[in-house]
């Protein structure tokens, strides 16, 4: 059965995911947790200050995966408004401070902000990493802001992944490659159109017309 979850208000803040699951079913994700889901973000939602920690009590994990939301599966996540903040998945490696995507969940955001969310030190894609075949698509007034990734300060995708940007901000993201946006090789990326303001990356690939720190393809880990 495919399950439904509206948010179009209210907060969901300060879960710390040391096992399995989450207020929403699932595996990983310290907020929601959503497989075979339609999930629907928008207006004045706030996700805040989560942290998916793959931990057995204070056992530290190898990964941690979406501190905000992880989703898998034959599950849509549509975000036009709200907010995910703050949120991280801290472990050495891993990937998705705000979100993390595996085996064909789709990610659609036409708006909304996400700001100040982080991943581990190895970690990939600050807000969002995407993952086995799942996809993201952004494009309306989208704004990255603040966020952190060793590989993508903002947006890594990966492992056959697609990745579509037709118009948002990202400001002031910081990653090691990629202040903003990181690709592995078998990635399909398709950048129409974005702003880059302040972005800072270590290294950064070069695309034409955009700043060589914004946009990189760059080493999963």
């Amino acid at each position: 059965m495919n399950t439904v979850f509206d948010m179009s208000g209210g907060t969901i803040q300060n879960n710390y995911q040391y096992s399995r699951g989450a207020p929403i079913s699932g595996d990983y994700g310290a907020g929601i947790s959503a497989g075979d889901a339609t999930v629907s973000i928008s207006d004045t939602a706030s996700i805040v200050g989560n942290q998916a920690y793959n931990t057995v009590g204070s056992t530290s994990s190898i990964s941690s995966h979406g501190g905000g939301l992880y989703a898998k599966g034959n599950t849509t996540i549509t975000m036009t408004g709200g907010t995910f903040d703050a949120n991280r998945a801290p472990a050495r490696s891993g990937g998705g401070g705000a979100v993390s995507l595996q085996e064909n969940a789709k990610f659609i955001m036409t708006g909304g902000t996400m700001k100040n969310n982080q991943v581990g030190e190895y970690g990939i894609g600050g807000a969002i990493a995407a993952y086995k075949y799942s996809s993201v698509d952004i494009s309306g007034g989208a704004l990255f802001e603040s966020n952190y990734g060793r590989n993508g300060g903002a947006v890594y995708a990966n492992d056959d992944a697609s990745l579509r940007i037709a118009g948002a901000t990202f400001k002031s993201n910081t990653g090691n490659y990629a202040g903003a946006v990181g690709n592995g090789s078998t990635v399909t990326l398709d950048l129409k159109a974005a702003t880059f303001d302040s972005n800072n990356a270590e290294y950064g690939g070069e695309i034409p017309g955009q700043n060589s720190k914004d946009i990189a393809p760059s080493p999963a880990s």
